[in-house]
């Protein structure tokens, strides 16, 4: 692989929004890390990646981290780390599919972090990593990793399926991050967001209770992380178990709660064409 440091931000400034574009190298985008100087992830608001003026993918520092965490990735208060590849992927196709091979892109590809307010000398800078172009094939007929926030407030209460509206397109879903502001779990007990169901043409294909859940995470080396419940369909880092929505003539997304929650963000880690979502 290839590392280099990225151009500089624009600026980076409290209450701001820093971006940067991309060099479009004859090569594939495979992940991307931000130093941080004086800057926490909680205060990373928003970090997206816009294809051309188009967002593709965005969430928090907070959220992005707890789900590095779960996947067991290295980290510490100086980096934060963006995988669009798989790292534990079981083939090199598995493991390499997701980056955005930037020789196929017609747009360029930017980098955008919102800073929170308040910030006292904050600085930052991004370095990439780089492989090989994936092949020749057409522009459009690359894979490449988005993550699409969802959110979603569960008011109802009790053991209640919530369906959360979400489309995604024919896009492959490889796993769904729910988090929640409600009670968290315990080693012995479910949190409040304490099923995810997810059916495709009116049959069940996830719904292991959160303790449930937990334990098969567990068992594969995953972590799982304080108010969240992730509905994994990758759990043995097999691509071919990744959820297919193109051929889904209905798809649905259930979550279950204890109790009424304001704060429900689903994050969706998707492969899908650039230019669809």
């Amino acid at each position: 692989m290839i590392e280099q440091r990225l151009p500089e931000f624009n600026q980076v400034t409290s209450a701001k929004t820093s971006q940067l574009k991309i060099p479009k190298y004859d090569l594939t985008l495979k992940a991307l890390e931000l130093r941080l100087t004086n800057i926490t992830k909680a205060q990373i608001n928003e970090v997206r990646l816009k294809l051309g003026t188009s967002p593709r993918s965005a969430l928090s520092g907070i959220q992005l981290q707890t789900y590095n965490d779960y996947l067991g990735l290295a980290s510490d208060p100086l980096h934060l780390t963006w995988n669009f590849s798989e790292r534990d992927g079981k083939d090199i196709i598995s493991e390499e599919i997701g980056g955005w091979d930037l020789t196929k892109l017609d747009d360029d590809l930017y980098l955008e972090v919102d800073l929170a307010s308040g910030l006292s000398s904050p600085g930052m800078y991004a370095m990439a990593w780089f492989t090989p172009p994936q092949g020749a094939d057409a522009s459009k007929g690359q894979l490449v990793q988005k993550f699409v926030r969802v959110a979603f407030n569960a008011s109802a209460i009790g053991n209640t399926r919530n369906q959360m509206p979400f489309d995604p397109k024919g896009a492959i879903v490889k796993r769904a991050l729910v988090t929640y502001t409600g009670t968290d779990w315990t080693p012995s007990a479910d949190g409040n967001t304490n099923k995810f169901e997810v059916k495709k043409n009116g049959g069940v294909v996830w719904e292991p209770v959160c303790s449930d859940a937990r334990y098969f995470q567990t068992r594969y080396r995953k972590v799982p992380q304080s108010k969240a419940l992730i509905a994994d369909f990758m759990l043995d880092n097999n691509l071919s178990g990744a959820l297919r929505t193109a051929d889904a003539k209905s798809i649905e997304w259930n979550l279950f709660q204890t109790a009424a929650d304001t704060g429900v963000v689903t994050i969706f880690d998707l492969l899908d064409k650039p230019y669809n979502l």
